[in-house]
């Protein structure tokens, strides 16, 4: 399932978040689902979650299939792996979804990304993905540079 407009750890926190308001809220409306996501959700979320009852045979309007779409799509955005990235600053939404969409090309799925910042690396990124590690910052090129040359 392609996920757009989710690709941080805060993305999936905020749309947990909503998606488990409007669960709670679900039996206030008597049933009325199209009222309630209108109000709860952006078109974007509404249009993944009926992504998400497609592909796994759920009727979006169905009421007993709602439950099932919400919990099954918390879940699934719970497990999708984290890759951290530690960066010198925070990134802009375009750059989140620059660095997201050439991540997901190198990694070759979908991976929601923990930001961290530490000016202190100056520039470039730290990765930690799946028990491994990679430094690709200016500090590190400038120290290894400085051992290098050093007698």
């Amino acid at each position: 399932m392609k996920l757009e407009y989710i690709y941080t750890k805060n993305d999936v926190n905020s749309v947990t978040e909503k998606l488990e308001v409007l669960r709670n809220s679900f039996y206030k409306t008597n049933g009325q689902i199209s009222k309630i996501i209108n109000k709860s959700l952006t078109l974007e979320e509404k249009e993944m979650l009926i992504e998400f009852s497609k592909s796994n045979g759920l009727n979006f309007d169905n009421v007993k299939d709602f439950s099932n779409i919400i919990e099954g799509f918390i879940k699934y955005i719970a497990n999708i792996p984290v890759l951290t990235l530690t960066v010198a600053f925070n990134p802009t939404y375009e750059n989140t979804r620059n660095i997201a969409a050439e991540i997901k090309e190198i990694v070759g799925r979908e991976v929601i990304i923990s930001f961290k910042t530490n000016p202190a690396i100056i520039g470039g990124a730290v990765l930690e993905y799946n028990g491994k590690y990679k430094s690709h910052t200016l500090i590190d090129k400038v120290r290894g540079s400085q051992n290098q040359h050093s007698l």
